[in-house]
């Protein structure tokens, strides 16, 4: 068995379900977001604005844009609506 899992990874497989995988992909993501990102994120995820989100955290609107540019970065999304659909899919953030 641990043979056939050696040869299966050398080979370029994977032997962990797709579920594991995203597992640990989540796990990762929110491990690489700043508390900070983390809170943008979910500030998105209940639709708030980024002037709106700006006035919540005390930030400026133009960090809240950098902020928004990480994120997308770090989800490899390349928007805000992809940003709120991954963060939902991937449970990174939980919905209210």
């Amino acid at each position: 068995m641990i043979a056939n899992a050696i040869r299966t990874v050398h080979a370029g497989g994977t032997v962990f379900s797709e579920h594991i995988l995203s597992q640990f992909k989540t796990r990762s993501v929110q491990h690489t977001l700043s508390r900070r990102q983390l809170d943008v994120l979910g500030l998105m995820v209940k639709g708030f604005s980024n002037r709106e989100i700006a006035r919540l955290t005390q930030l400026t609107e133009s960090t809240v844009l950098s902020y928004n540019t990480i994120i997308f970065k770090k989800l490899s999304v390349s928007g805000r609506t992809e940003a709120v659909a991954a963060a939902l899919q991937r449970g990174i953030i939980k919905p209210r």
